[in-house]
């Protein structure tokens, strides 16, 4: 996607070096006082040829277009992304001081070693775009704009007056505040942004319309942080219900195989990470072999059930209820079929089954928040739990894997209760997000997926 109007202003690669040779040649002209219009014309030469001339997003990174180069910066690299017009205390020269410097030594140079006596018209008329520019350059954006009305009065007023002191006519002072004043319009009336990156340091670029540019490179390369898609649904929940059916085959047959790729096939069934590339939502699962793509326009609706009354899971996600269901009247029947007075293994992993089972149901069943009831649940589960290990077998050792067991139970109901929950509603059905992360992760994490859902 070419960004039109859009053009960086930091040079980077060969036009770096173009800038600080051009800069060098003219400095040296003034210093040494040869060839100064030659060194001055070759100067200005390489410094035209080292501007920006565009911008292109693509999917994988921003390139950045000179003359007759380009430079790519991978999104991965690119840390953050800011609207220099929108920040209060944002100057230019701070995230371009590199260049900016050398204009600022070569005005000094310039004010010591012109011959401004001689030609004061052209003195007037470079120090006044001199001004403007650094006027543009020390003072914040909004500032501008915002005194722009000061700005123009002190110019009207004082530039009549400065050309009266040099001697010249003082409507000579009314054109150059003209003059200043095209300039430093020309200069504040794009915006500005200001790309931090890992590689390549901070990266100004100039763009007429810099909130949807700014956006567009967020959103392009954003990862949603803390955040991973869930089991709960399509694909990975088919995935998650034939690993159970292999772990519960496993423990039917005694089959080692079975328990063992049961396992492997739960892990890939969980989702490794969510990021977002080119508008487009990308969830990964089976290890981040299994993407699941979901652009802007099939997503319908994002729901946080941590943020509704009645927030509850198995409304949405049906499926795995009813697969934790089928796990616990599995266990309850392996329960009532075995005969009392077996080895201690055989009971506690059934009753493990039993615990899990029906605690997780009860958690997805209750809405989210509610966590002290589902903690009492539990624990009442816990020991209805340890009621039926007693019945099969009395055996006195069973009391720490009981307490054990109480407390895993536990931990998993209040871990599932105090992460977030975000539901996409979408044409290809719902994908549930889970987060630990800290709040404004999550809340980082939404707004990135509803700049998805807005077509620019």
């Amino acid at each position: 996607m070419k960004v039109e109007g859009a053009w960086p202003i930091t040079p980077l690669g060969v036009s770096r070096i173009f800038v600080i040779l051009g800069y060098s040649l003219m400095i040296a002209g003034l210093i040494l006082q040869v060839h100064i219009g030659k060194l001055v014309w070759v100067g200005v030469t390489l410094l035209a040829l080292s501007g920006g001339r565009g911008i292109e997003v693509k999917e994988d990174g921003l390139v950045l277009k000179y003359l007759f180069w380009r430079v790519k910066i991978p999104f991965e690299e690119i840390k953050e992304v800011m609207l220099a017009n929108e920040l209060r205390e944002a100057k230019l020269f701070r995230y371009n001081w590199k260049d900016a410097g050398l204009v600022v030594l070569l005005f000094i140079i310039t004010l010591i070693k012109a011959p401004w006596r001689e030609f004061p018209l052209l003195f007037l008329w470079i120090f006044v775009i001199y001004v403007a520019y650094f006027l543009y350059l020390f003072v914040p954006i909004y500032k501008i704009w915002e005194d722009f009305g000061k700005i123009f009065l002190g110019i009207v007023v004082l530039l009549p007056i400065f050309s009266a002191l040099v001697g010249e006519n003082p409507v000579l002072g009314v054109f150059l505040g003209i003059v200043f004043l095209v300039f430093i319009v020309f200069w504040t009336r794009f915006d500005y942004i200001i790309v931090n990156t890992a590689g390549k340091g901070i990266i100004v670029i100039g763009c007429p319309d810099g909130k949807k540019l700014s956006k567009c490179l967020w959103v392009l390369k954003m990862k949603l942080e803390g955040v991973r898609p869930s089991n709960f649904s399509g694909i990975p929940l088919m995935i998650a219900i034939f690993s159970l059916v292999l772990i519960l085959g496993a423990m039917e047959l005694s089959y080692w195989w079975m328990w063992t790729v049961g396992w492997i096939f739960i892990f890939a069934s969980w989702g490794l990470s969510a990021k977002i590339e080119n508008k487009t939502l990308i969830l990964k699962y089976a290890f981040g072999l299994l993407p699941i793509k979901l652009k802007g326009e099939d997503i319908e609706e994002v729901l946080v059930l941590n943020r509704l009354e009645k927030g509850v899971l198995l409304r949405h996600f049906p499926g795995i209820g009813i697969a934790y269901m089928g796990v616990l009247v599995y266990a309850l029947y392996r329960y009532f079929a075995l005969p009392e007075n077996l080895l201690p293994g055989y009971y506690v992993g059934v009753v493990a089954l039993i615990v899990f089972s029906s605690s997780i149901l009860i958690s997805m069943a209750v809405p989210l928040g509610k966590t002290s009831h589902k903690l009492l649940i539990t624990a009442a589960i816990s020991i209805a739990g340890a009621s039926l290990l007693w019945i099969k077998s009395h055996e006195v050792e069973l009391i720490p894997m009981i307490v054990i067991l109480a407390m895993i139970a536990l931990w998993t109901v209040y871990d599932i209760d105090t992460e977030d929950y975000i539901v996409l509603k979408t044409k290809k059905g719902k994908y549930l997000l889970t987060s630990n992360a800290p709040r404004d992760k999550v809340e980082k994490a939404i707004k990135g997926i509803m700049e998805v859902l807005i077509d620019d």
